[in-house]
């Protein structure tokens, strides 16, 4: 089984607004996010899950958000969003996901296809910060976060390459 690696960009303020107030109130198709989150932490026998936690994140600083929070945000969505376009198209449900991300202001910009585009962006990310020191570098067992100016700047460099190597 695969793991979906996505990268993500937060509109700080108008998350702590919008996405705030709907994973702490909002009824979507079977539950409220508190509920999804009592039951992923019955089910997973894990106390490290925490509504308040991933509520308080969103409410001071979305940017901080871990990707184990986030991973329960979008798994929570996809419980919550699915089954309502079961027989619609991928291109339906993915319009719809998007439509909710841009007003909850989560910004997807990029899942990794496969295990190997994702060991080979993270290979050239290594690469890069051994040459270029990254600030604000906040490293976690599931993910990494970067400052935006330190990825566009990051993401260049992987054009540059990628550039290069076709050319040869």
């Amino acid at each position: 089984m695969g793991k979906d690696t996505s990268i993500y960009m937060f509109d700080n303020e108008k998350a702590a607004v919008n996405l705030y107030e709907d994973l702490r109130h909002r009824m979507y198709h079977t539950q409220t996010f508190r509920g999804y989150i009592n039951d992923r932490r019955k089910a997973l026998n894990n106390d490290k899950i925490s509504f308040d936690r991933i509520l308080e994140t969103i409410k001071n600083d979305i940017n901080s958000i871990t990707p184990d929070d986030m991973l329960e945000i979008t798994l929570f969505f996809r419980s919550q969003i699915e089954p309502l376009f079961y027989h619609d198209s991928w291109e339906a449900r993915n319009e719809y996901f998007e439509t909710l991300y841009q007003y909850l202001r989560i910004f997807w910009l990029y899942e990794f296809p496969n295990a190997a585009a994702y060991y080979g962006y993270m290979h050239q990310y290594e690469n890069y910060t051994e040459f270029f020191p990254i600030s604000m570098l906040k490293n976690y067992q599931s993910g990494i976060r970067i400052c935006s100016e330190d990825f566009l700047l990051f993401n260049d460099y992987v054009i540059w390459v990628t550039k290069e190597i076709l050319d040869r």
